[in-house]
């Protein structure tokens, strides 16, 4: 489904004289079309063949059925010749593949419809347009469940994920068979039997109390049931992860301590695990959080920040629900969703319709991506259900994805994790990440301009992981501006990977003559944008200029692609010749100079011509050429006069004479 078309089905009916396929199923008046990108920039294809196919009424952009492989669903006037427009469509240069668009069979599926009661409540798991929004606005639960469905890894480690939350119901039908039980330790006996430092934690910690015990939470409950709610058991709902055991941490306090407290339980007990070899601790793989300070600035809370990368060192990813508030927060800032840390997700809330919600935090550097979190329909205590709206709710869409995706890795994945848990882990973010569905209401105010989409990660983990990579057209740009002109400077700047590319772009602070208006962009894979630096030449005076081009892209560590501009100024003299006969340049370099200067002409070959050195009243100092040139030619001059003596600092003059047309260029000499 989606951006990811694995088999196209084809009905094939032999009519009795014919031998022809049947024209029946196709759909009138539609077409796919695939851009080769090798040959044609994708937005120049389609308007190519917009122009090149006008007369057919053509559509090409109908519909973007697939951004990475650059296939859209187009339309064509019904009374023309379909048969003659599919025959050119694919002879065209701008088309990789074309072909009709057709009605299916309906067959036996390989999506993975659970059971459970009230299934169909959860939009964001599977969207048929049931609650009114937009159909296949969802995660694509069943068609990932097809691949796995959660609760062990490749080499048989039993997923734990960690809700730190207000707590959570212990015995809720939907969660208990779900619940990771400590078995190291003896309920209830107030002995701490394991060693962990922590007494009677059976099923978890409660950071407010200090203690094993686990206070029931309406929200806790709502967001343990999103990740994992048993699923196929034929009651209630089903969890992103049918089968990843849950392990309540109290602590969503209004006390950053019992915070640092909580993740430090989750910290100790995932590090055992590592330790003993399965021995003690648990499986911890993902964290969720769904509380924060509102306009908070990370550099307060350097202890609550610095877990995120504790955790992750020892193999664990943290999710964080941002504010519920439209706010940017590159801008006014947020605990925890603006924290720097490889190893945090940080979430915002998309609904029914696949757009951001109006009451969602957003930014462009600080909050990775979306995920369904409006109505969302999960468990509550006492063996009830009910709907939450809510960044709270996004979230654990992102957590169960983890989690899902560690039980999907092959144990060589798994066998690395074990030797750099770190850098597996950091692996598993950028599969979610690079493998979002595109929403142009997270573009450009997330970092991966997407929403969540576990089918497109699991498949993208049977391929090698590729990051958005930025490149360049050019890292080095030299040109020559005649005195009082200006000039404008294109780059291209293309996203060769996968995933979007969010960056920004700016000209060096020492080169007040570069400037562009270019601000910010999101560009997804084999996109590319054109940029245009303005060279502000009238008030430059002669001389040789350098400066920079700064691509940025937008990561918490930002990486920057640099191209530099190198400008000439005064040192080309053109000769306005509107037939041609000449065609001249002439560059000096460097100038001003003090020992030395570089002189180079550019002109048609075979042409006599006589290169002279004057100073400011006219008098020849010395001669460089007489006769014919070359084309190319470069002389050196090391101020000298035409008998070896060394001249004076001043202004002097390069003169060349061919064709009788006069060339001449100022030149400054220092010492």
């Amino acid at each position: 489904m989606k951006q990811f078309i694995q088999y196209f089905l084809t009905l094939m009916i032999v009519v009795a004289g014919f031998n022809a396929f049947s024209q029946d199923n196709r759909i009138p008046g539609q077409m796919m079309i695939q851009v080769d990108i090798n040959k044609y920039n994708p937005e120049g294809a389609i308007t190519t063949l917009e122009n090149d196919f006008a007369d057919y009424d053509f559509d090409a952009d109908y519909k973007k059925l697939s951004n990475r492989m650059k296939i859209w669903l187009s339309t064509y006037n019904t009374s023309k010749n379909g048969e003659k427009l599919l025959e050119d469509l694919r002879a065209h240069p701008a088309v990789k593949l074309a072909q009709f668009n057709h009605k299916l069979e309906l067959r036996d599926t390989n999506d993975t419809i659970p059971n459970d009661t009230y299934f169909d409540d959860l939009w964001g798991l599977h969207n048929t347009g049931q609650t009114g929004g937009v159909e296949d606005a969802d995660v694509d639960g069943p068609e990932a469940w097809s691949m796995t469905q959660g609760g062990f890894t490749s080499l048989g480690d039993t997923i734990v994920v960690a809700i730190v939350d207000g707590g959570m119901s212990l015995n809720h039908e939907d969660l208990e068979d779900n619940l990771w039980t400590n078995y190291n330790e003896i309920p209830d006996n107030g002995e701490d039997d394991d060693g962990n430092g922590y007494v009677d934690d059976v099923h978890g910690w409660d950071a407010y109390s200090s203690d094993g015990s686990i206070p029931g939470s309406s929200h806790g409950t709502h967001v343990g049931g999103t990740v994992s709610a048993k699923g196929g058991n034929d009651i209630g709902v089903t969890g992103v992860n049918w089968h990843a055991q849950l392990m309540p941490v109290a602590a969503s306090s209004s006390i950053e301590s019992t915070v640092v407290e909580g993740y430090s339980y989750v910290h100790d007990m995932r590090a055992l695990y590592n330790e003993t070899d399965g021995d003690t601790g648990a499986y911890v793989v993902a964290t969720n959080a769904s509380f924060g300070v509102n306009y908070g600035d990370p550099d307060d809370y350097p202890i609550w920040g610095s877990m995120y990368d504790s955790l992750g060192y020892v193999g664990v990813l943290s999710t964080g629900a941002t504010t519920n508030i439209e706010l940017n927060i590159d801008e006014v800032g947020d605990v925890p969703t603006a924290m720097e840390s490889d190893y945090l997700i940080s979430v915002t809330n998309t609904t029914d319709d696949d757009v951001k919600s109006s009451s969602a935090g957003y930014g462009r550097t600080t909050i990775d991506l979306g995920a369904p979190g409006t109505s969302i329909y999960s468990t509550t205590p006492g063996d009830d259900y009910g709907y939450k709206t809510g960044t709270s709710m996004a979230t654990p869409h992102v957590t169960g994805a983890i989690a899902l995706l560690f039980s999907h890795a092959d144990s060589s994945m798994m066998e690395a994790y074990k030797e750099n848990p770190d850098s597996i882990a950091y692996m598993i973010k950028e599969y979610i990440l690079y493998n979002v569905d595109p929403l142009s209401s997270l573009e450009g105010t997330t970092v991966s301009g997407g929403r969540l989409n576990l089918n497109n990660s699991l498949m993208a983990m049977d391929t090698v992981p590729i990051g958005p990579q930025m490149t360049l057209s050019e890292d080095t740009v030299e040109l020559s501006l005649p005195l009082m002109q200006n000039d404008t400077v294109q780059l291209s700047v293309s996203n060769t990977g996968a995933g979007a590319m969010n960056y920004h772009v700016v000209a060096s602070d020492s080169a007040g003559w570069l400037s562009t208006d270019f601000d910010q962009s999101t560009l997804f894979g084999s996109e590319s944008d054109t940029v245009d630096f303005y060279i502000e030449g009238d008030s430059l005076e002669d001389g040789t200029l350098t400066g920079e081009a700064y691509f940025v892209r937008d990561l918490h560590d930002e990486d920057t692609v640099t191209a530099t501009i190198t400008v000439d100024v005064g040192m080309t003299t053109e000769v306005n010749d509107p037939d041609g006969s000449s065609d001249v340049t002439l560059k000096v370099a460097p100038n001003p100079f003090k020992n030395f200067t570089r002189i180079k002409l550019n002109s048609k070959a075979n042409i006599k011509g006589r290169v002279t050195l004057h100073n400011m009243t006219g008098s020849l100092i010395k001669t460089l050429f007489d006769g014919k040139l070359s084309g190319d030619e470069e002389w050196i001059w090391r101020a000298n006069s035409r008998g070896g003596e060394s001249v004076s600092p001043g202004i002097y003059f390069v003169r060349v004479v061919m064709n009788d047309q006069v060339h001449t260029r100022k030149l400054i000499l220092q010492r």
